[in-house]
């Protein structure tokens, strides 16, 4: 099974006009941000925590984030840490309300 993304979404403008909307776009640019943004927390660096945590990430039409963990990296520091930062950044604002799902891993090298 392959799930199917919409390259281009039918989003109703403020006039409810449709206006056109590049969702993979989109997602890229939010991502892209997400990606730059985390780095890997110093407490849990000296610490050796590692882990993975699957996020919900919901942008209101407004920009305004709210981000919950699905599932636990199982260090408290690693997961304060990604919703603290992910709930600050600059998300573009989107013509609707959308989530994404997304997991983020943090891997000491050895």
């Amino acid at each position: 099974f392959v799930p199917v993304v919409p390259q281009e979404l039918l989003v109703l403008g403020e006039e409810g006009n449709p206006i056109s909307f590049n969702y993979s776009l989109y997602k890229d640019r939010v991502l892209k941000l997400v990606k730059e943004s985390i780095t890997y927390p110093e407490e849990a660096r000296q610490e050796g925590e590692e882990g993975e945590l699957t996020v919900s990430l919901t942008l209101f039409k407004g920009g305004r984030p709210e981000v919950k963990i699905i599932r636990s990296s199982g260090s408290k520091v690693l997961d304060l840490y990604t919703l603290k930062v992910l709930s600050s950044l600059p998300y573009p604002k989107p013509p609707r309300t959308l989530t994404f799902k997304f997991k983020i891993s943090y891997k000491l090298e050895d």
